[in-house]
């Protein structure tokens, strides 16, 4: 499958926290996360167990919730893929850096005294 080219709004929209806060990622008897960048922080503190919970056989719940809560079907593709906690750790760093790159060289707009950045104050007017 061909790299599919993202978009500042696309990586902007997959970075963001999961809403409403019944459709985060609730692991077995642990943690609850709500976005990509706090997967990725905790998969690879969840223990063995609760991980195999979650993928095993023919399921995998956390490619699963990627897809249908957060959007990015590349990424839940990808850990469709890997069976392996450390594997799936790799890859979810590795695409929460490209997202955040992409958002990285947006240039900084800076708000005005009432709060809007000059961008939207133009809009407006």
């Amino acid at each position: 499958m061909p790299k599919q080219i993202i978009g500042p709004l696309e990586a902007k929209r997959y970075l963001a926290e999961a809403s409403p806060a019944w459709k985060a990622f609730w692991f077995h008897n642990g943690p609850v996360v709500r976005s990509l960048s706090q997967m990725a922080a905790t998969l690879p503190k969840v223990s063995p167990e609760m991980f195999a919970h979650h993928v095993a056989g023919g399921k995998n719940d956390i490619a699963a919730w990627i897809d249908d809560v957060i959007g990015d079907q590349t990424l839940a593709a990808d850990l469709a893929k890997a069976r392996a906690q450390a594997a799936m750790c790799e890859i979810l760093g590795l695409r929460v850096k490209e997202l955040e790159g992409i958002l990285a060289v947006l240039p900084k707009v800076a708000p005005t005294r009432n709060g809007t950045s000059a961008r939207t104050k133009k809009k407006i007017a």
